[in-house]
């Protein structure tokens, strides 16, 4: 980790300046990787929130606020190998209907669903395809740790 002042200061009064940390260049999580992940959630600030903890984590990521969105990314960018979707979205389609689409379309794609409604959805989900759900809210680690689930899915 870097700092900007190598060497503490001594200030007026006997306090004294800390050296101050560049929080975007600055990264505890791992370094940077090879997998992009698409996150969908009409909520910009619960969208925002998923994004940054993914980046911290050194993944490639890009944001949509819907699930036709999302459709219009995965077909322009084929590079995208996880969705991270939130399942109610008002409109059209919601996460789940994205989730079995993209499946069906590209079946070596990985899905993640995230819900503030577990109840509502968990069945829906169990009834098709094996998607993981994470419940809203949810940890940085939780949602790490999952996205390193299914990565691993992938590889056996």
């Amino acid at each position: 980790m870097l700092l900007h002042h190598s060497l503490l200061a001594r200030s007026e009064g006997d306090r004294w300046a800390l050296p101050s940390l560049d929080l975007e260049t600055e990264r505890t999580g791992p370094s940077q990787s090879s997998v992009t992940i698409l996150v969908v959630d009409d909520i910009e600030e619960s969208r925002w929130i998923t994004a940054r903890i993914l980046r911290d984590e050194g993944y490639a990521v890009i944001e949509a606020e819907s699930a036709e969105q999302a459709m219009r990314l995965l077909a322009e960018r084929g590079e995208i190998q996880v969705i991270v979707a939130d399942i109610v979205m008002p409109g059209g389609m919601d996460g789940l209907e994205l989730a079995r689409w993209s499946l069906a379309t590209a079946p070596w794609r990985k899905v993640v669903l995230m819900s503030g409604f577990p109840r509502g959805f968990s069945q829906q989900v169990e009834s098709g395809p094996k998607i993981p759900l994470l419940l809203k809210p949810f940890t940085p680690d939780q949602l790490a740790s999952q996205i390193r689930e299914v990565l691993h899915e992938k590889m056996n």
